[in-house]
């Protein structure tokens, strides 16, 4: 630690020779002597002090009261008082300037010495106290006027963090699957600190996340290098989602006082709110879009199902009379080619129509306890030979011990089935322009009392612009002639009526990933 700076301030030439010498002696750093105010204040603007010994009867035009005045307004300097008059009028003028010590001459030095390092030690404890204050008032005034921008919240906290620890950088960041998120930075110099650092020593951060506790962490800063001389970390989430911090680096290796590491403990944990009402936020949107997409399939399913009815019986009309003019038309092989056509093109018109038929018309009757292993099989038995034609491999994951559900068995063959077909299209779409192994993954598992199956693979993906629309009947990335749209409507329709949900990863050109959730049940239930 720095010996602390002593000034003084005396006319008397052999009374502050005693002076350095007793300050030598302490082991303090005398640095200057001034005889007027002109020249104190100067050395006090040039050298920085930590504390000032004021002689009142200084030559000039002000003695040592009004000069203490001056330093009073310009610097925070404490000031102790030395003198050889101890009278009323005197003491009293002096006390306007709220001085840390009052020696009278001849000055003893046990007494210079507890006098000085009382004075010290009063200075940097109502320094504490102000900047403790003033750190208050600033997270008072920060709480206040918190915004609906949870994120904004965050980076006004970490500047907070930031005063109060005087930290050059501090961060808001998470950890995510695919390496580090952009960070909120907040830096008491400039940004680019957080976003180089982020940058170039990612792997660092990342095996500093995944370790750090749930308690505060102060660490050396190690492979950071000059100029950092310590790191403190403050966890805020690692339940649910990629563990989350607050990172500030430091360039200083001073003490930390509790109280400010207090103050610190009070702004993460108002980050832990803001972090809490992110997610309250995001689960909320989540369950918006949910309900909407829930809403506009059941709007949807109530007019296909008229829209199929009505359609039905002169469809059955068409394709009677079609048949007619087929058996009669013998030996007129045109007219026999029209109407095999019309008969064609009717059956896969039936065919979407008993698909709008069971879009509109979900029910949970006619359930029994099933198998889903048996069912994946089933599935298999039914593409396997297609797959194999296409030089399509299949990998099954299926985990030893999946409980027995309740379901319509054929409705949750007709989700897998359309899932892998898709699957098998989508990656004969990408390896037209691309050679190389052709997969798709199916994986089964039981996780937290559900059935998780997923259908993988990694063809042309689905574009962003159309994931909202997913679902929607009769929407397709296929070509019109191989698709009616319908094939996820009704999958989405059939899992959400058996009580699970469907949802959906996709990277373009790279891989799509199919999730079917069902709730599970023991054979004994």
């Amino acid at each position: 630690m720095a010996q602390p700076r002593i000034l003084i301030v005396d006319d008397d030439e052999l009374a502050g020779m005693s002076l350095r010498g007793h300050i030598k002696r302490m082991g303090y750093h005398e640095c200057g002597m001034a005889a007027n105010s002109g020249d104190a204040l100067d050395l006090i603007t040039r050298t920085a002090p930590d504390l000032v010994l004021m002689d009142i009867m200084i030559e000039g035009e002000l003695d040592g009261v009004e000069t203490a005045k001056l330093i009073l307004q310009r610097f925070d300097v404490p000031i102790v008082y030395l003198t050889a008059s101890a009278d009323t009028e005197t003491v009293e003028r002096a006390k306007a300037t709220s001085p840390f010590g009052y020696l009278i001459k001849p000055i003893e030095e046990n007494a210079l010495r507890v006098t000085i390092e009382m004075a010290l030690y009063k200075h940097a404890v109502e320094n504490r106290i102000k900047r403790s204050q003033r750190h208050l008032e600033e997270i008072n005034a920060a709480f206040l006027a918190f915004s609906d921008e949870p994120m904004d919240n965050i980076t006004v906290v970490c500047e907070l963090v930031s005063s109060i620890l005087r930290s050059s950088c501090t961060m808001f960041l998470q950890l995510k699957t695919d390496g580090m998120s952009r960070p909120v930075c907040s830096t008491r110099t400039d940004g680019a600190q957080c976003r180089h650092i982020c940058e170039k020593r990612a792997d660092w951060i990342e095996n500093l996340l995944s370790c750090v506790g749930d308690g505060i962490t102060i660490l050396p800063a190690g492979e950071l290098g000059p100029p950092w001389k310590r790191v403190i970390v403050f966890p805020l989430k690692r339940i649910r989602r990629a563990p989350t911090v607050i990172l500030t680096l430091q360039q200083h290796d001073d003490e930390i006082s509790d109280e400010d590491m207090r103050l610190a403990g009070i702004l993460v944990n108002a980050a832990k709110a803001q972090e809490d009402r992110i997610e309250t936020l995001e689960a909320r949107a989540r369950m918006h879009q949910q309900l909407a997409q829930t809403q506009r399939l059941e709007s949807i399913g109530t007019m296909a199902g008229g829209v199929a009815h009505e359609i039905n019986n002169p469809l059955m009309g068409i394709i009677n009379l079609a048949q007619l003019v087929y058996d009669r038309s013998e030996g007129l092989p045109g007219t026999q080619a029209w109407a095999s056509e019309i008969i064609s093109e009717g059956q896969r018109i039936a065919r979407i129509v008993r698909s709008l038929l069971a879009f509109s018309q979900q029910d949970g009757s006619g359930q029994a306890l099933v198998d889903i292993k048996e069912i994946i099989d089933d599935v298999i038995t039914l593409v396997r030979r297609q797959l194999e034609k296409d030089e399509i491999v299949l990998e099954l994951e299926i985990a030893a011990h999946i409980p027995v559900f309740p379901c319509r068995r054929q409705q949750i063959e007709q989700v897998i089935l359309n899932l892998v077909n898709n699957a098998r299209d989508a990656l004969l779409a990408r390896f037209q322009t691309w050679n190389g192994e052709k997969i798709i993954k199916i994986r089964c598992l039981y996780e937290g009392q559900q059935i998780v199956l997923e259908v993988e693979d990694h063809g042309i993906g689905i574009p962003p612009e159309m994931h909202e629309r997913i679902f929607d009947p009769f929407f397709t990335t296929k070509p019109r002639h191989k698709a009616s749209g319908l094939g996820l409507s009704v999958s989405y329709g059939i899992i959400k009526e058996h009580g699970g949900d469907l949802s959906f990863e996709s990277v373009p050109g790279e891989k799509t990933v199919f999730r079917v959730t069902l709730p599970g049940r023991n054979e004994t239930g």
